[in-house]
């Protein structure tokens, strides 16, 4: 399970443990400000153009992207593609915090 609390992105793993996922926070914060209201939803996940996957992992490698770059020109469709993109790629990183233990880049 995933919790936003404090401004914190916090998984919760099946033994009820509290994990500080700081790197996604970072990266949810940006999201944010790209596009305002961010659900974390996996059934928006489908296939999107490789570009969107690149913009994200991006912003999650370079965070300072998020604010050199223009998206307020965006119109609605690159920004959910935007959404779908961040969406696979946060569960993504999820998946494999829990299949190895640890959170990995």
């Amino acid at each position: 399970m995933i919790e936003l609390m404090n401004d914190r992105m916090i998984l919760i793993d099946s033994t009820g443990n509290m994990i500080q996922l700081p790197d996604l926070t970072m990266l949810y914060n940006n999201m944010k400000v790209l596009v305002g209201d961010v659900p974390l939803d996996k059934d928006l996940i489908e296939p999107t153009e490789d570009i969107y996957d690149y913009i994200i992992e991006k912003i999650y490698l370079m965070p300072e992207y998020t604010y050199e770059m223009s998206f307020k020109s965006f119109n609605d469709n690159p920004k959910e593609k935007l959404l779908i993109a961040f969406n696979k790629f946060f569960f993504d990183m999820i998946e494999k915090y829990e299949n190895t233990g640890k959170h990995t880049d």
